[in-house]
């Protein structure tokens, strides 16, 4: 379950509360296959579950939501008899639900409240314990079994002691329903491989240097090995997304394979000290957890390059990936020549993504300084006109020349590197709002003709449909997407949400925008759209909340702003949106 093991964290903090408590977890298996055959049906039926059965059952029995995920939840419950009992009933109430199947964990234990977070060998345990739960089981520890001893009728198989990850003594677990042979299953899972193709996960690295600064240049490291793998042949790689959502956790390497859907890993560490450069690395086979290869690199920045490559063709020689010449030079081709240049892009991306007002200045002024030294940089080029584009979007300073600069700089982008995928994006994404929609369009077509496995090209390709009025074959691709990369950003949600407000479904709509705001509740777009959806079927208090949500962000927003920043091709869908925004209160 992502994020729900943190360990190592302070204990003797002043601002903690420790106590004892029945904790439930629970996660959904085989989330990532689901959400690659249907994103919006898994998610629509995830929220109905949670809204229908989970938090009606955790009310009744006096539990607390403490913590939600995307595929999972931490329950907290003062009794254990009123744990187990509401896990069972959880389980049998999706008896007879076809899409959703919950793994299900209970342990009493210590946890601790630090202002919003939670942690805690309480936690840790009962994570581990849903690991290894089976699909529609339960399994509780030993300490839970003696509490609930008589006092409840249901039947739980003793499985043994188990030998649980990052926990130092080993845990007597007990099974229920299809949990009851859980070690049969957890033994025939781990004999059987994730996929036939070769696959493979670069986690983030982790960041050793002193200075947490430097975390831009680690994560910089394992995009840049996610974009070089990419592009060798028969060789699938999980998308930035779903690798990163692992960030800042110590994952059992046959959950990354499980949740990932991948065979190998590629795990490591960067440790950056003035000149000086160290990289561990080290490839992982995610089905019995041996390392494949694992190597140091020491040296000076200026090696980071050579590093780079090295790492590359390790893994290919560790895989017996065969690859013609034409292959390799594809995958050593150079983002460009100069480290600093190559540093000054790393900070920039880092900034870009903060996605605010400051952040994309200084994203700016990196880029450009990248550029000066590099005048042939082309992802640089790229990324600076995404700059110009985001800060024409929503109004933010310091880029006078508005749309036009970031034309320049992306067709600048596509000139130096006529083979990006990515680069023909950015220049297709800056034609959208520009309202020269075939010309977006093509672009795309280009995008997707060079890079048809790029998660990113597509839903952005999926938007520009959906303001070109082809709603259907956007929700296509960002299909494809959500199988390319399950772990997605709350904007794709959004984009599958708009397609269904075009195609007039407003539940479906309504469901997948509010789950792009409760990941993301400052989502100004997201909550326009709800707002939107909310007047027209008649829920007008709802679109004035979230009105007065957009006005606390953005004060001085105004309808006349909405229709100059959203595309819309036709005037149909142009004027949908303006009615429904102003019924719901938007100022003129």
């Amino acid at each position: 379950m992502r994020n729900a093991l943190k360990l190592g964290r302070r204990m003797a903090d002043q601002n903690v509360t420790r106590k004892l408590a029945a904790i439930l977890a629970a996660d959904v298996a085989g989330y990532s296959r689901l959400m690659g055959e249907d994103a919006g049906g898994t998610l629509v039926a995830l929220r109905q579950l949670r809204r229908e059965l989970l938090e009606p059952l955790v009310s009744n029995h006096r539990g607390v939501v403490i913590k939600r995920m995307g595929d999972g939840w931490l329950i907290e419950f003062g009794s254990v008899v009123d744990a187990v009992t509401c896990a069972i009933e959880i389980q049998k109430g999706l008896a007879e639900q076809k899409t959703i199947q919950l793994r299900i964990g209970v342990h009493l234990g210590d946890i601790v409240h630090e202002d919003e977070d939670i942690y805690g060998d309480g936690i840790n345990i009962a994570a581990r314990l849903q690991e290894m739960a089976a699909p529609r089981g339960v399994v509780i520890s030993d300490a839970v079994r003696r509490s609930i001893d008589g006092k409840l009728s249901a039947g739980f198989t003793d499985l043994g002691a188990q030998e649980l990850k990052n926990i130092a003594e080993p845990v007597a677990a007990y099974g229920w329903g299809s949990s009851a042979s859980a070690r049969t299953d957890a033994a025939r899972r781990a004999r059987q491989p994730i996929s036939t193709k070769l696959s493979i996960a670069v986690l983030p690295f982790n960041n050793l240097s002193n200075d947490l600064e430097q975390e831009y240049f680690s994560d910089g490291m394992a995009e840049d090995l996610i974009t070089d793998l990419s592009k060798i042949p028969n060789l699938s790689v999980a998308a930035r997304n779903s690798s990163f959502a692992f960030k800042g956790q110590m994952p059992d390497i046959r959950e990354v394979g499980e949740k990932l859907g991948v065979a190998f890993v590629l795990e490591g560490s960067v440790r950056k000290m003035g000149e000086r450069l160290r990289i561990n690395a080290q490839l992982i086979n995610t089905v019995d957890g041996n390392h494949l290869w694992a190597e140091r690199y020491d040296g000076n920045l200026t090696e980071i390059f050579e590093f780079q490559d090295k790492i590359t063709s390790e893994i290919v020689s560790a895989l017996e990936l065969i690859l013609t010449p034409s292959d390799l030079a594809h995958t050593k081709r150079r983002r460009t020549a100069s480290v600093e240049a190559y540093d000054l892009y790393l900070k920039g991306r880092m900034n870009y993504f903060r996605y605010s007002p400051n952040d994309n200045l200084n994203a700016r002024k990196q880029f450009e300084r990248a550029i000066a030294l590099d005048p042939n940089f082309a992802e640089a080029h790229s990324y600076l006109s995404c700059c110009f584009t985001n800060a024409w979007l929503f109004m933010w300073p310091g880029f006078d020349e508005g749309l036009i600069g970031g034309l320049e700089w992306a067709n600048k982008g596509v000139d130096l590197d006529s083979d990006s995928a990515i680069a023909h994006t950015r220049l297709a994404w800056v034609y959208l709002f520009l309202r020269e929609h075939d010309k977006s369009i093509s672009m795309f077509e280009k995008a997707l003709s060079l890079d048809p496995e790029n998660a990113e090209v597509r839903v952005y390709f999926a938007e520009s449909l959906n303001f070109c009025g082809d709603p259907n074959a956007a929700i296509k691709h960002l299909e494809a997407a959500f199988r390319l990369d399950p772990f997605c950003p709350p904007s794709w949600l959004f984009m599958l949400g708009h397609a269904n407000f075009l195609l007039r479904r407003h539940d479906e709509a309504i469901s997948l925008i509010q789950q792009s705001i409760e990941r993301l509740p400052d989502f100004l777009v997201a909550r326009l759209f709800l707002a939107c959806l909310c007047a027209e079927t008649d829920r007008g208090s709802e679109a004035a909340e979230q009105i007065k949500a957009v006005l606390k962000t953005a004060p001085h927003y105004t309808l006349r702003q909405a229709d100059r920043v959203y595309p819309y091709r036709n005037d149909t869908d142009r004027n949908r949106f303006l009615d429904g925004l102003r019924e719901a209160g938007l100022p003129e």
